[in-house]
């Protein structure tokens, strides 16, 4: 080897080292906003956070009234970084009026360079009552079931929530009472995770029936193992298997004491499967008229005023299924921007749709949309104040339904999205 090239050489693995000792010496700056809650009483927010910023960066929180505070609105320095990962948490003294919403991030800044977390919303509406946080390991499902029983005059609820743990194979459930001034989240119970199962409820005396769902194993491939055994809890007997494909599914039911549920296949056949606890013939599953599409499979569904409702959120359709006499009806498209991982309910008679993220921009959306099922139309009427966005739970009765947990989906450069995991839980009331 020439000199000259030994010298090029030497000068390139120079570089080389230099670059990644400088790699080395700036940490990577990770901002997450893991809480903020309003205490009323006191008339301050608690907001806790995680922060990772390069040594000497000034760290803190911003506040204002609209959307993607900036340190040129309100900031609050809370200390200087030493490069180490560090837990925040500050006490703010701010008064939030009935009606009134705050938005809250973390930031770092580093001589120009300025960094901000995700987003949290503080607020103070007659609609939304927090719940305490879900003290949940693992990772959130987007699953939930509430129950009531009454003790005297006294109504209780709970609400039973599940997440996966790191084995992927496990789930722990965690369950909430709420009655009688008493809210907190009790007990674990760890058991083989069963992934969208259906789970009915009834008024009266809490009749319950339920089944379907799917095992998932990492491990093996297919890694989806489908459940098709169902059972009525009330009185506790088996009932036939159901008789579907192996496929993800929807499902609505009708009202009533006993509902007759509805099971529509997400994929290969789209077919529709009716089961009644009442009806003497036929008996069992029957087999009814397929979804009149193909090409969802971004599929949500309910039950609004005794119709089954399903929205298609990749094709943007929606149709209504018409229980008694066995035909769908394709209503307008729904008018929101591309999203998915929404959700979609019902409540008191109506139906709610909102939430999801943006597949094309990484934004992650917080509006509540309200149907109207005599115009078929839409109209923004909520906005959620919790954290999460994406594969939030909903877990709803005749006279309470909660919404919690998920992930809050934030857009980063490159039209992505970032997911952090929510765990905050909220009780949704409209029309208060």
């Amino acid at each position: 080897m020439s000199i000259s090239r030994k010298i090029i050489y030497l000068c390139f693995v120079f570089l080389l080292t230099f670059c990644k000792k400088q790699e080395e010496a700036i940490p990577e700056t990770r901002l997450e906003l893991k809480s903020v809650l309003y205490d009323a009483v006191q008339k301050d927010v608690k907001i806790t956070g995680t922060v990772l910023a390069s040594s000497g960066s000034e760290v803190g929180f911003v506040y204002g009234t609209k959307s993607n505070p900036t340190i040129e609105s309100s900031k609050v320095i809370a200390y200087q970084s030493d490069g180490s990962l560090q837990d925040i948490t500050r006490t703010l003294a701010l008064e939030v009026k009935s009606g009134e919403k705050y938005y809250v991030r973390l930031y770092s800044k580093n001589n120009e360079k300025i960094e901000y977390s995700n987003e949290q919303v503080v607020i103070n509406s007659p609609n939304w009552e927090r719940l305490p946080d879900v003290p949940y390991t693992g990772t959130p499902l987007p699953e939930a079931s509430l129950s009531s029983y009454s003790l005297g005059n006294t109504v209780f609820y709970f609400i039973n929530v599940r997440t996966r743990l790191p084995n992927n194979e496990e789930a722990i459930s965690k369950g909430f009472y709420y009655g009688s001034g008493q809210k907190e989240w009790v007990g674990d119970r760890e058991s083989k995770l069963l992934i969208n199962p259906i789970y009915l409820r009834a008024p009266a005396e809490n009749r319950s029936f339920g089944g379907a769902g799917y095992f998932y194993f990492p491990e093996k491939n297919p890694a989806y193992e489908y459940n098709k055994r169902f059972a009525d809890f009330l009185p506790r007997s088996e009932v036939d298997n159901y008789p579907g494909a192996d496929a993800p599914t929807v499902h609505f039911a009708t009202d009533g004491d006993y509902p007759d549920l509805f099971v529509l296949e997400v994929g290969k056949g789209f077919n529709l499967w009716s089961f009644s606890r009442t009806k003497i013939d036929p008996v069992g599953w029957v087999k009814l008229r397929p979804y009149p599409k193909r090409n969802g499979l971004k599929l949500l569904a309910c039950t609004i005023k005794n119709n089954g409702y399903v929205l298609a959120e990749d094709t943007k359709e929606f149709f209504r299924y018409n229980i008694n006499t066995d035909e769908w009806q394709a209503l307008k498209n729904i008018p929101f921007p591309d999203r998915e991982s929404g959700i979609f309910f019902v409540f008191e008679g109506t139906g709610y749709y909102g939430l999801g993220s943006n597949l094309k921009t990484g934004e992650g959306y917080k509006d509540i949309w309200k149907y109207n099922d005599q115009t078929d139309s839409w109209q923004m009427a909520y906005e959620y104040p919790g954290s999460g966005n994406v594969g939030v739970a909903v877990a709803g009765e005749y006279t309470k339904i909660f919404l919690g947990m998920g992930y809050q989906a934030v857009p980063t450069n490159l039209k992505t999205s970032k997911y952090y995991p929510a765990k905050d839980f909220w009780e949704f009331k409209p029309n208060k």
